[in-house]
Order: structure tokens, then C-alpha cells, then sequence
């Protein structure tokens, strides 16, 4: 009886507001009919997801002050990471057709937390956080815990991570005000939109869902060079092929250390990229013709935690659901879990060749500061449509302004150097949360949300309804 139970239990549905389900044309079981074209649609996946790993691996490794050397590698480590933790969600976690990369949310806070913790400590803070992801999936804690993640919460974490990386790509962009920086990223911008909305339909599509990775290696590697200088024989000094290295930053209570304030940290910001992957999960439900269930929600967050406790070992940051795919899915209308798991194996690859990462890595920051803000701009439109999503309330008006604005607001104040005494005096933690958007939007969303729509407005919902 009790396993019945939990079956049902595990067939629930998520939230209430179920999105409009697409019929594809192969569906999450199903196979193209022939390996060509499951080829083709794999590779077609990996195109739409290398701008977060072209440059968030190099964000935290120039954070963490780590040589050349060190950010090829992460590099390398985070693609392969990629790849395996694909594999494993598709095979053995929930499931569903949804591609695992580097996680904007974590990433960020990790930068942010450069400056106040040892690299020993981030690392160790990884790891736990990944240990914490496993925990809360195996047990079925997010059944009871979603009711304070509503889909509200999800697309004002999605909203805030996009603002916040922008800033930092537009800042690489305008660097310095170098006329040369300014040009390099002003020519990736535009020639991602000349392929993306000029060729719609060129070579089957791949033109323009690829215009990321096409306009990264055309600017990068056949403009840069003529106008900046760039060190080619870390290209040639790198192999082929080669496996990531095992624990080269070290490994629990051998060179990493648990900060209980970086721990604190880092968890929040896991906590909104749970809330981020719920979003995920629930888009690639619909867009693949299933109704999402928690067992997705419990499986994707258990595979997921398992793959963060992964990632430092192999010198990787954290990974996450990508929602860009299930946009893909839509379009494509192939929802094959197959084509997904030939992606990761493209992915895979990518990792294994050192040489393709040092090419990234030589690749000037004006240019990457280009493509974060064009990857960040599908970020932030993709929190504000979960936004629109959400009921149209007086209640929930509040919550998404406030959040927004102290979110952005709170940092702003304590970063200018007039009030920069309280922030020194402070915790290291209360450090973090007063400077970094996204834990921010994660704590005060999740108040508020309870506050308005739990506590005050828990007998009378219906009187919070906007007239039309």
C-alpha cells in the first residue's frame, strides 16, 4: 500500500498552471528513422548551448585568479562535465530531453565570491552544495518545499541572472572605453543577428540556431587576431585529446575547506537554480507532450546533485538544467531523448580535445563579453516571459516589483564607496547577500511570496484579482 502511495504521490502534478503541451513529431521515446538524422539534430542541440560554457568557465577562472593553463582545463572540464551529466539525466535521472551545462546562478555567486573566500573554500562549497541537491531530490523534499517556488520565483531568479552577467558582459565589451574592444564586441552582436534573422532557414536551420558559436569563431579567430594580440602557441602547445584532469584543485579535506559563510552563500544561489530548473523541467515537459510530474522534479534535482558533487572533482563549476532547448524542441518538434544523448556525446568530445578549449581561451574578452550579453538577453527575455506567465495579480505585481528593485537596488547602495565601511565591518556572509543580485532575489522573492500569498492573502485570493 505505502509504495502505491508514493507511486501516486510521485504522479502528481507540479504547479497548477499546466503550460499549453505540444504534439512532436518524434516523441521523448521515439527514435528519427535513421542515425544521419538523429546526428544532425544532436549536433543541432550542442550549437545553442556553447555561449554559457564559451565564457562562464572563463568568468570564474579569471575570478579565481587561475593561470592559463587552469581556465583551458576548466574549460575542458566543464564541456566534458556537460556531457556526462546529460547522459546521466536522460538515462537514469527524470528522464526527459534536457540538456545539463554550467549554472549562470551559481556562477555568478561564485565570482561574487571571489573576493571574499579562498578558491579552497568555493570548491569545497561546490561539493557540499551538490551533497545538499542529492539529499533534498532522494527524499522528495521538493514535493512539500515547491509551494514556495512558485513559477513567480523561478522567472525572477531567471530575470535576475540574465541582468546580472549582462552588466558584467556589457562592462568587457566597454573596457577601458578601447575603440578596439567596442568593435570586436559590437561585430559579434551584429553578425549573430545578420545570420540569426537573415538566414532563418539556411543549411536546414543550423545557420542561425548556431549564429552564437559561428559569429564566436568568425570574430574570435578571423577578426581578432588582425587587431589584438593573441598567444597562439598555447593553441599549439595543446593535445588533441586528453581526459580532464582528476581533483586538480583538490578534494574533500584535502585542499578543499568547508567555510560555513561560503557554504551559506553558494546554497542560496543553488536553492534559485533549483527554482530555475523547475522552470526548466515544466517548459521541456510541455514542449514535449507530457505533463510534468515531481517525479521529474525529485529525479532532475537527485541527478543533478549527483553531477555537482562530480564537477569539482574533475575542476568543473556547477551544472544546471538549459531551458534554450526546450525552445529548440519547440520549433523542431523533436523531442527524442536519443537525439539528446547523441548532443552530450558531441559535448563529450568537445571536452576531450584541450586544443578547441585553448582556442576559446585565447579568444579576447571583448568578444566573450559580446556573447555573454546576447546569451544574457535570452536569459533575462526568458525570466520576464515566466513572468507574464504568471496570474496577472495586485499580489503578484508587488512581489515581482519589490523583489526587482531591492534585488538590484541593495547592491547598488552598498557597492558605492560611501557606505563601503558597513559592508567591511560586516559578516562575510551578510558581505555576499548585501552584494550579490541574484541570492538577493532568491531570499527577498521567497519572503515575499510567503508573506503575501501564504500568509496574507491565504483566506481571500479571490479579492486580489485585477478587474479587465
Amino acid at each position: 500500500m505505502s509504495e502505491v502511495l508514493k507511486e501516486n504521490k510521485d504522479d502528481e502534478l507540479v504547479w497548477k498552471e499546466v503550460p499549453h503541451l505540444i504534439e512532436p513529431i518524434y516523441k521523448v521515446d521515439e527514435r528519427p528513422e535513421n542515425i544521419w538524422e538523429s546526428l544532425l539534430y544532436g549536433w543541432q542541440h550542442t550549437l545553442i548551448d556553447m555561449g554559457t560554457p564559451l565564457v562562464l568557465p572563463l568568468a570564474v577562472a579569471k575570478a579565481l585568479h587561475l593561470t592559463p593553463d587552469q581556465s583551458i582545463a576548466m574549460i575542458s572540464a566543464t564541456l566534458f562535465v556537460m556531457g556526462i551529466s546529460t547522459l546521466l539525466q536522460t538515462t537514469f535521472g527524470n528522464r526527459l530531453p534536457v540538456i545539463q551545462g554550467p549554472c549562470s546562478t551559481t556562477g555568478a555567486t561564485i565570482i561574487s565570491m571571489a573576493t571574499l573566500f579562498p578558491s579552497s573554500a568555493i570548491w569545497g562549497a561546490i561539493f557540499f552544495c551538490g551533497v545538499v541537491e542529492f539529499v533534498i531530490g532522494s527524499l522528495g523534499l521538493l514535493r512539500y518545499l515547491r509551494v514556495l517556488f512558485p513559477i513567480t520565483i523561478a522567472g525572477l531568479v531567471i530575470t535576475c541572472i540574465g541582468l546580472n552577467l549582462g552588466i558584467m558582459g556589457v562592462s568587457w565589451v566597454v573596457a577601458e572605453a578601447d575603440g578596439t574592444n567596442v568593435f570586436l564586441g559590437a561585430m559579434v552582436i551584429l553578425i549573430t543577428c545578420f545570420f540569426r534573422f537573415l538566414f532563418p532557414d539556411a543549411l536546414k536551420g543550423v545557420l542561425s540556431r548556431g549564429a552564437i558559436l559561428f559569429s564566436v569563431l568568425l570574430v574570435g579567430l578571423g577578426i581578432a587576431p588582425f587587431v589584438k594580440e593573441m598567444d597562439w602557441n598555447k593553441v599549439a602547445a595543446c593535445p588533441w585529446f586528453a581526459f580532464p584532469d582528476f581533483v586538480p584543485f583538490g578534494y574533500p579535506f584535502h585542499g578543499w575547506t568547508f567555510v560555513q559563510s561560503a557554504v551559506l552563500g553558494l546554497l542560496v544561489a543553488v536553492l534559485g537554480s533549483v527554482v530555475e530548473m523547475l522552470g526548466d523541467f515544466a517548459a521541456t515537459s510541455a514542449v514535449c507532450g507530457i505533463p510534468y510530474r515531481v517525479s521529474h522534479m525529485n529525479k532532475g534535482v537527485r541527478t543533478i546533485g549527483i553531477c555537482n558533487m562530480i564537477a569539482p572533482l574533475l575542476g568543473s563549476v556547477n551544472v544546471t538544467s538549459y531551458s534554450q532547448n526546450s525552445g529548440l524542441i519547440a520549433n523542431t518538434r523533436i523531442a527524442s531523448r536519443f537525439v539528446i544523448q547523441i548532443g552530450a556525446c558531441f559535448v563529450i568530445l568537445y571536452g576531450l580535445c584541450p586544443k578547441f578549449a585553448a582556442l576559446l581561451a585565447i579568444i579576447p574578452h571583448a568578444v566573450q563579453g559580446g556573447v555573454f550579453v546576447l546569451v544574457c538577453a535570452s536569459i533575462t527575455t526568458a525570466g520576464l516571459e515566466m513572468l507574464h506567465s504568471v496570474p496577472q495579480t495586485d499580489a503578484n505585481k508587488m512581489l515581482i516589483g519589490l523583489t526587482l528593485l531591492f534585488a538590484f537596488g541593495i547592491p547598488l547602495y552598498f557597492n558605492n564607496p560611501q557606505h563601503a565601511h558597513f559592508i567591511e565591518n560586516s559578516s562575510i556572509f551578510i558581505r555576499l547577500l548585501l552584494s550579490n543580485s541574484i541570492v538577493l532575489a532568491v531570499v527577498i522573492g521567497t519572503g515575499l511570496n510567503v508573506l503575501i500569498n501564504h500568509i496574507l492573502l491565504r483566506q481571500k485570493p479571490e479579492k486580489n484579482k485585477l478587474h479587465p
